[in-house]
Formats: C-alpha cells, structure tokens, sequence
C-alpha cells in the first residue's frame, strides 16, 4: 500500500531544495483545456496511459510551477466533475495508467483551488512527476552538488496521485465504485479534525477507504 506520507514529504523535499539555493517561484505555467501533445509525454517519461488521463474532456487546466535551479518535474491537472458517474468514469480512465498504481486521496474539502483568488475550483486533481527529469537534472549536477548538498543519487519522483474532492455536492461518496486494483487512503483522522472536518464525514470516509482496502487485500 502506497504509504500517504507522501504529501508532506514533497513539500519537505521542495523546502530543501529551495534553502539550498536562491531559487525562488518565478511562473507558473498554465495549461487550461489544451490537450497536452504525445511529445510531452514522452519528455517526461510519463507511464502509458498518464496522456489520457491528462487529456480527459474533464480536465480544464493545468500547472506546472517553475522554480529556478530546480528540476521542475511535477505537474498537476485540475477536472471539474459533474456528478459521481463522471467521477466512477475518470477513475476507470486512472486504472489504465500503467506502472506505478496511482493512488486515490479522498479529500474531505469541497474542492481545489490554486490560489484563494481563483474564481473556480475542481472536484479532483491529478499529479504526476518525472523520474527522467530528475535524473538528468541530477547529472549535470558539478559532483552531484546543489548548494551546501551533495546527491549521491537523483531525488525520488513524486508517485502519481489523484486527488477526490468528496466534500463536494456532486459526489455521493457511498456511490464511488473505486477500481480494485487502486490504492485508496485519506488523510489521518487528527490531521482531518485540524481542519474542523466533521466527524460524520470523517467516519464516511474512513469506512470507505476501510472496505476499499478489504477488498484489495482480503
């Protein structure tokens, strides 16, 4: 089971990153509805089927955030979901992906969004990194040295990790039909209370990522 620590190890790791070096967030690349092209894909080394995912009708945009001297290597992709068939539909569309099995996070909030001045939101999100970019920027690393570090081996990839907005009006949680075959957690109940989540959801979810799990490891 893919372990959750995850989102707060990628932000550590980007903290690093960042104290070692001057580097600061200069843009953020937006991508909007535009289909990503397969010469991308192959750029990033993403695994077979990411590029349908990514190019999904339901996706409406996108982001890479770019920090100077840094690798670069992740982005993230916004879909607005209508209802929990649209959601049971992108998620048989995730299954596909292969390799590494994307994991599935039951969010409890209503929806994401990049920055609180966004005027929309999105019900799921979909990030993904790229071992590839992170080895090439690691070796034309001078001895493998960024800042006061030294790599001995290129930074671990970011695993691919879709995100559900469950706190949302259009997705009956009891209706999710997950695929068996991927992972499916949630924060940490005293990480959940923190955001004054209530406990009836708190409870919902939990029991579904419980029986999720029963299933995939009876």
């Amino acid at each position: 089971m893919l372990s959750f620590r995850w989102i707060l190890k990628i932000s550590g790791i980007l903290t690093a990153l960042l104290a070692t070096q001057a580097a600061a967030l200069y843009e953020v690349m937006q991508f909007g509805k535009v289909p990503m092209a397969r010469e991308i894909a192959a750029q990033y080394a993403w695994p077979a089927g990411t590029l349908d995912l990514v190019n999904d009708p339901a996706r409406v945009e996108g982001w890479h955030p770019i920090f100077s001297e840094c690798p670069n290597d992740s982005q993230t992709f916004g879909y607005r979901l209508d209802s929990t068939r649209e959601a049971n539909r992108l998620l048989k569309v995730l299954a596909q992906v292969k390799g590494e099995r994307p994991a599935v996070l039951l969010d409890p909030k209503a929806e994401f969004r990049w920055d609180r001045h966004a005027r929309v939101g999105y019900e799921a999100t979909f990030a993904v990194g790229s071992r590839k970019v992170l080895e090439e920027w690691w070796r034309r690393l001078p001895g493998g040295k960024f800042g006061v570090h030294v790599y001995k081996e290129a930074p671990k990839a970011r695993p691919p990790q879709f995100t559900l907005f469950v706190g949302s009006e259009k997705i009956a949680l009891e209706q999710l039909r997950v695929p068996r075959e991927l992972p499916v957690a949630t924060l940490p109940a005293e990480e959940l209370r923190k955001q004054k989540v209530p406990e009836a959801l708190i409870s919902r979810i939990q029991a579904f990522v419980k029986s999720h799990r029963s299933v995939r490891e009876p």
